[in-house]
């Protein structure tokens, strides 16, 4: 699935194999103008994954290793500047999440670096809350890629790209 301002895109996809996943992940952003349009040469493209904790792919709690892979190859051949992946996980740190899904040696090769949010800026606000704490990352990135984990929830029933979002939030209570 892949929204870029008001078009969206879906592709079924069945499998993880790598090659396919980024045939079928090309072929979604095709359908809304093709990924060159939104990422150019040079950009420092940060990738959101959903890393909630230390799990191994197959048991389906974090976004899948290779599909994160895959993204990393086609935005690679675009010429990025640099590839960062990076979340605030609910148990443990990114860095954890990724040894365990075998992540860090699949994108050595994009030089992508992997980091948890951790520093934070505070951004006011006129709504229900006056202000919250979000990832300073945000200021050091051109763009930004949710790449969630599309699941059950238990207290929003479905999680996906909005519900990965909350992952820039910054906790000081932990």
């Amino acid at each position: 699935l892949v929204i870029f301002m008001k078009r969206v895109s879906v592709v079924r996809c069945n499998t993880y194999n790598l090659s396919e996943l980024k045939d079928h992940i090309q072929r979604c952003c095709e359908l809304v103008g093709g990924l060159q349009k939104y990422i150019k040469k040079g950009d420092r493209v940060l990738l959101k994954p959903n890393f909630l904790m230390a799990k191994p792919a197959e048991s389906a709690v974090t976004t899948h290793p290779n599909f994160i892979v895959a993204v990393c190859e086609l935005i690679s051949d675009i010429g990025v500047a640099s590839i960062i992946i990076g979340d605030s996980p609910g148990i443990g740190n990114s860095l954890k999440v990724a040894k365990t899904l075998k992540l860090i040696p699949m994108v050595e090769k994009y030089n992508a670096k992997i980091i948890n949010f951790n520093e934070s800026k505070t951004i006011k606000a006129n709504g229900l809350f006056k202000k919250f704490e979000i990832s300073n990352v945000v200021d050091s990135v051109d763009k930004i890629i949710s790449l969630p984990k599309i699941k059950t929830h238990g207290q929003l029933y479905l999680t996906a790209a909005v519900k990965n979002n909350f992952g820039f939030y910054v906790s000081k209570w932990f």
